[in-house]
Formats: structure tokens, C-alpha cells, sequence
């Protein structure tokens, strides 16, 4: 069952209050301890919660392990090697015809908290399933229809489901044969992610509380097809977004152009325009950097102290461009445009979810080469 009671500290109750209190500890179980990895027991454990600003995480510990503490500044781990995640099956009705269904509960010990507009907090699933497609019960989810996300593998005795966008992250759990035949029929399975819901508890309560989870909303569901009988559209951004991937021989940067310059500026006032152009929300910039010290032309980089986002500053014919950076440089050792293509699909991919840009080649400079896509 969830967690009966937690230790807390003056803190934490004065943040979350006796509603928000509840709203973690029905969404928390207590599996093993998120500083030592060992199991909790029956003493009550620790809740921790620790404000990264951008969301919290709230998880449990023994108390000799880490005392209740709201931790306010200090960057801890998010995605602890000690957490736990459980799977089980069932065969779903829907409208009197049962669907193959998977239960994630992808994190028994730690959720993730975000402030709402009326500055309560609220336990949210992570951003990478709703990446996938993943969509709460009602008129945004259709039955049968595949996302693609994720995709589902059959072996002679289990099903797993393995994420497309990172950290692609794999469930997998033994079917009993009747299941697998329904997932082969069906050429997919129904998966359902929530913390409300363990699946390795009894029958009764499992689907007692799996009933609870889908009423209330608080669930994520995509029909998952089985590998190969779906073919995923490309997944190119936002329309009217301009992607830049410019590469050297030494490291590339690929990303959404955020802002253009409409006029050519000194490299001193484009850095105070590009300054101007990120949100204060990002936090305090660190001081700018070449992309490439031995290709000064290749622009500038920084990074924000906040979000830890990289933003670069690009030269090129008609000033400068504004890119969101996905990383701080890579795809060292290119040599051609197809081998800085191939690097900056495998960045996007992870970092954004995003793949089937065609890239058009822009005006290049010496040492320096640049391509640009539009969705």
C-alpha cells in the first residue's frame, strides 16, 4: 500500500500543507531507501523534498539516512539508480472487448512536484512519457490508435515496452499466454503509467486502485504497437521553427533558432542583444566562450546557471542568430555534411524527440560549415 505516514520537517509542512501532504504521500510507496538503496521497513520513513526551482522531487529515505529537510538550492540526483519502477498485466474491458494492457508504476519512492498558477504543488508524470504520446484518460486518448513513442516487443513469455525519446527507458513484464496472444491479435498493447497504482499487489487491490487512477485522470495511456507493424511519422517541432546545425572539424551545435538580428551588429552588442532575448526565467548567464577557440568564426556559446540550458550566438551573412543549444558541443572528428547530419539526428533525437529534418546548406565560411531545416 502507499505510504501510511512520513516523518517531516517544519518546512515541508509549511510549503505543502496538509493538502499538498497528502497529494505526495498517496503517490509514494515505501520500496527502498533513496540515499542507501536498502529497503525501508516498517519505521516511517524520511520525506525529502528538494526544490530545483523549474520543478521539486519528493522521495523517502531512512531516517538515519537523511533527516525530513525541504532542500532549497543544492542540486541533487533526479534520477536515482536506487529507484524503483513495477509492471504488471491485465486484460482491460473496454466497451465489453478487453484490451492487453501494461501498468507502470514508474517510480514507487520519488515523484516529481510541480507548482501550479495557485502556488500548490502538485505530483506530475514525467515530461518524457507525454514526449512519447502518452495522454490522460477522456477525448485526447483513442483506443487502438498507436502512438510513436514507443514501441512493443513479444518474446515466448513476456512483453516489453521501450520508450523512443530519452532515456528510453524499457518495461518489460512475463505474460500469461492468453495476454500474448491477445497483444499478437491486436498487433499492440494499452499502456497505463501512474504512481497510484503498485502491480505487484493483490488482484483486488490492483485493479481497485487502477480503477481509482483511471477515474480521477491521474494516468497516462497510449496504445503501444508491436515492433514493426507501425511506421512513426516524423516528429519535425513546431511549425515555422528554423533548426541551424553548424560544424567544424572539432565540435558541432545544432538547435531552434530562437531570435534573429535585423541588422549587423558589433560582436559586443550582439552579445547584449542575444542577452536581452533570453528569458530572466533561465537565471544568470555564464560569460560567453568560442564554440571553437581554433575557429573563431564558429560563434559563441554560454550557458544559463538556472535552467543549465546552452544558448549559442551564430554569424552569419545578415548578423546573428540566437540558437538553443542542445549540447555544449559535439561531433568531433566530422569530416562531411552526411556525418554532421547523422550526429546532430541522434542529438535531436534524444535531447528533443524530434527526427525527419532535411537539412539545405547555407552560406558557408572558411572552416566553418553550416546547414539549416525547416519543418
Amino acid at each position: 500500500m502507499a505510504v501510511a505516514s512520513v516523518l517531516v520537517s517544519p518546512q515541508i509542512q509549511d510549503q505543502l500543507g496538509d493538502e499538498g501532504l497528502a497529494e505526495v504521500t498517496r503517490h509514494l510507496w515505501p520500496a527502498d531507501c533513496q540515499s542507501c538503496g536498502k529497503p525501508l521497513g516498517s519505521q516511517r520513513p524520511s520525506l525529502v523534498v528538494d526544490n530545483l526551482e523549474v520543478f521539486a522531487t519528493a522521495s523517502l529515505h531512512h531516517q538515519r539516512c537523511r533527516t525530513p529537510q525541504w532542500n532549497q538550492g543544492h542540486i541533487t540526483g533526479t534520477n536515482q539508480p536506487t529507484l524503483s519502477f513495477r509492471v504488471g498485466g491485465l486484460m482491460l474491458p473496454i466497451q465489453n472487448d478487453p484490451r492487453p494492457m501494461l501498468v507502470v508504476n514508474p517510480g514507487l519512492e520519488s515523484v516529481i512536484l510541480n507548482r501550479q498558477d495557485d502556488q500548490r504543488w502538485k505530483v506530475q508524470h514525467n515530461s518524457y512519457f507525454t514526449k512519447a504520446g502518452l495522454v490522460p484518460p477522456g477525448r485526447s486518448f483513442v483506443v487502438d490508435h498507436p502512438i510513436d513513442g514507443a514501441v512493443a516487443r513479444l518474446t515466448t513469455d513476456s512483453i516489453a515496452v521501450t520508450l523512443q525519446v530519452a532515456p528510453f527507458p524499457t518495461y518489460e513484464c512475463a505474460l500469461e499466454e492468453h495476454f500474448r496472444q491477445e497483444a499478437a491479435r491486436l498487433k499492440g498493447v494499452l499502456l497505463g503509467v501512474t504512481h497510484l497504482v503498485d502491480p505487484w499487489t493483490d488482484p483486488h487491490t490492483f485493479t481497485r486502485d487502477l480503477d481509482t487512477a483511471l477515474r480521477s485522470g491521474e494516468m497516462l495511456l497510449g496504445w503501444v504497437p508491436l515492433h514493426g507493424t507501425h511506421t512513426p511519422a516524423p516528429r519535425t517541432g513546431p511549425p515555422g521553427t528554423h533548426y541551424v546545425l553548424r560544424w567544424t572539424p572539432h565540435c558541432g551545435i545544432v538547435g531552434p533558432v530562437l531570435a534573429q538580428t535585423p541588422k549587423t551588429l558589433v560582436q559586443r552588442k550582439a552579445r547584449n542583444w542575444a542577452k536581452s532575448m533570453i528569458s530572466p526565467d533561465e537565471g544568470t548567464l555564464m560569460s560567453w566562450e568560442p564554440i571553437d577557440p581554433k575557429v573563431p568564426e564558429a560563434g559563441w556559446i554560454t550557458m544559463s546557471t538556472l535552467s543549465a540550458k546552452f544558448f549559442a550566438l551564430l554569424p552569419h551573412a545578415e548578423g546573428w542568430y540566437l540558437v538553443q543549444a542542445l549540447t555544449r558541443g559535439g561531433g568531433r572528428d566530422l569530416t562531411t555534411d552526411n556525418e554532421a547530419k547523422a550526429w546532430a539526428g541522434q542529438v535531436l533525437q534524444i535531447k528533443s524527440g524530434i527526427t525527419g529534418l532535411e537539412w539545405r546548406p547555407g552560406p558557408q565560411q572558411p572552416g566553418v560549415s553550416t546547414l539549416y531545416a525547416t519543418p
